[in-house]
């Protein structure tokens, strides 16, 4: 089976998936690693835009993600053809790119059109390996407005693919489940 978790970043996504590897003991693949892999540089550092406006923010991980489209593509019709297991999460995977259309492909969007929501999982989130803790109020309110005008994009795509989202709750575990 082929998992594909993709949709707006802070909402749970890799959580998602690492939880499901675990469980299913099956190789899982970040699109962030392959994007800095097949482009052969970081791409856009949140850090860095947060001061433009949501739309441009938007803008720039769209064009990130359709940059790195046609590869993300063949690899997961490679692990259809090979039946291999496989996890494949991140922010890149678009909804015209999970729109598999294959028993062997089991896909999710995360989404939130919340920002009070976005904003206390990005404040309740102390995690070591989130980048964002510490940061500034302003930083973590440009963030969740990103993550809302992101998870809006989506949204308006996947209702054109005829994919179902997750909107996230205040129940961040039932939701992982």
């Amino acid at each position: 089976m082929i998992y594909l978790i993709g949709g707006a970043p802070r909402l749970g996504k890799s959580i998602m998936a690492k939880r499901l590897k675990e469980e299913k003991g099956i190789p899982m693949v970040s699109t962030d690693y392959l994007f800095v892999e097949l482009q052969g540089h970081p791409g856009m550092q949140f850090a860095n835009v947060m001061h433009l406006p949501t739309e441009e923010i938007v803008q720039q991980l769209l064009t990130e993600a359709r940059a790195i489209e046609t590869p993300l593509r063949e690899l997961i019709e490679h692990q259809i053809e090979t039946n291999a297991d496989f996890i494949l999460e991140g922010v890149h995977l678009l909804p015209s790119l999970i729109s598999q259309d294959s028993p062997d492909v089991k896909n999710v969007l995360v989404v939130s059109t919340d920002r009070e929501l976005v904003l206390s999982g990005l404040r309740l989130d102390t995690r070591e390996e989130n980048w964002m803790r510490g940061t500034s109020e302003e930083m973590q309110q440009a963030m969740a407005d990103f993550v809302v005008g992101f998870s809006k994009e989506i949204m308006s795509q996947a209702e054109k693919e005829g994919i179902h989202v997750l909107e996230r709750t205040e129940d961040f575990e039932g939701d992982v489940e």
